[in-house]
């Protein structure tokens, strides 16, 4: 702290961030599917390689298998089968830590393909099978500086 005269007018500090980059405000988008339905979904991260999204899936009851194709990234399909009573089964995706928690305590990893879900800068055709309620909560990075 700098005084002039016991009166601060000025502060020095030093700042180490936990990230190269910024993030723009977090948005989420819903999809809600009944049988399977084809998506955009627009990625506005700046940096270079792909950006991993958070998802929550809600599942009806009488569903054993959810997918998440992104076809613009070569038909990369993140994918869960053959689980039992989904009824009331939420589901969550952290991809960019490699985590996937579930509601009712089910090990989902059993049923997973290992293909976590990514997305491309720009737009994305994705294509979702199963009936469910999606959500893809986005935080992009961006570059900023000069």
């Amino acid at each position: 702290i700098t005084s002039n005269f016991w009166r601060a007018i000025g502060l020095s500090a030093k700042i180490t961030c936990n990230s190269p980059f910024a993030y723009a405000y977090p948005e989420t988008y819903s999809y809600i599917t009944t049988t399977s339905k084809t998506i955009n979904l627009l990625s506005r991260h700046s940096n270079i390689g792909y950006y991993y999204p958070n998802i929550k899936i809600a599942l009806p009851s009488g569903v054993t298998s959810i997918s998440i194709k992104n076809i613009t990234d070569n038909n990369k399909e993140f994918k869960l089968t053959g689980f039992a009573n989904a009824s009331g089964k939420t589901i969550t995706i952290d991809n960019k830590n490699q985590i996937i928690t579930d509601s009712t305590g089910t090990n989902m990893y059993q049923f997973f393909n290992f293909n976590f879900f990514r997305l491309l800068h720009g737009d994305n055709s994705i294509l979702i099978n199963g009936a469910s309620t999606i959500e893809f909560m986005c935080e992009f990075p961006i570059n900023t500086g000069g």
